[in-house]
């Protein structure tokens, strides 16, 4: 084993983690008892309520097969938990190594190879944190009157078709953002985004002529996995 990775994967780590999955665990349930007090001043029923966290539920276990690929991808280079912190909470692979690789190229070693010393280890670790702390700043100081504004503006425009058009561009920018990069790419982005929408309708039509309403609890979860394998083979 590489020296920093014995400090990397030492207990102080993985009690600072333990300690921070701790916090995450008492919002999950804080925000769970908000949501559903908030459910019941909007007279949303149980069975709303059930339907929704089935449907969450499943929608959510194909991204985190992606997460868990990207922490077998990372945990050789930085350790079990700093990795499984980063990606737990906030960090993505693609972020999570090229931030890590700045604070690398900044020590003027490659990440993870030779040369990788313990200060190179915290220069990387320090680049990830901070890169990723700025957007969470700007949301726990800034965020409230953002929202405030903007419901304001909403509010005064409601009769108009501002709202309409406000939403529907944003909504475009999103699907936008996802589209034109595998079409721009091509190769497995590409394939993946096209075997995904192709499974889609199939399902959707599959619906529509057997009337099995459920399966579309299980439509995104089918269409992303597909699209997952075909990227594999090509």
């Amino acid at each position: 084993m590489k020296e920093y990775l014995k400090v990397a994967n030492s207990p102080i780590f993985y009690i600072i983690t333990f300690i921070l999955f701790a916090i995450i665990i008492v919002q999950v349930f804080v925000f769970i008892r908000m949501a559903l007090k908030r459910a019941k001043q909007l007279n949303i029923t149980h069975s709303q309520i059930k339907s929704v966290v089935k449907t969450a539920s499943v929608t959510t276990v194909v991204p985190s097969i992606a997460t868990v690929i990207a922490l077998l991808t990372l945990v050789p280079i930085m350790g079990l938990p700093f990795s499984w912190a980063r990606l737990s909470v906030i960090g993505s692979l693609s972020y999570e190594l090229a931030a890590a690789n700045m604070g690398a190229d900044a020590m003027g070693v490659a990440l993870g190879q030779s040369g990788y010393t313990m200060q190179a280890f915290l220069n990387s670790v320090w680049t990830m944190t901070i890169g990723s702390s700025v957007m969470i700043t700007f949301t726990l100081f800034f965020f409230k009157k953002y929202k405030q504004q903007l419901s304001k503006s909403m509010e005064k425009n409601r009769n108009s078709n501002w709202n309409k058009i406000f939403i529907s561009a944003v909504l475009l920018g999103v699907y936008a953002k996802f589209i034109l990069e595998p079409v721009v790419s091509g190769g497995s982005a590409l394939a993946a985004m096209l075997t995904s929408a192709v499974f889609a309708l199939i399902i959707e039509w599959f619906i529509k002529k057997t009337g099995f309403r459920w399966l579309q609890d299980f439509s995104l979860s089918i269409s992303m996995i597909c699209g997952m394998a075909a990227a594999c083979l090509l």
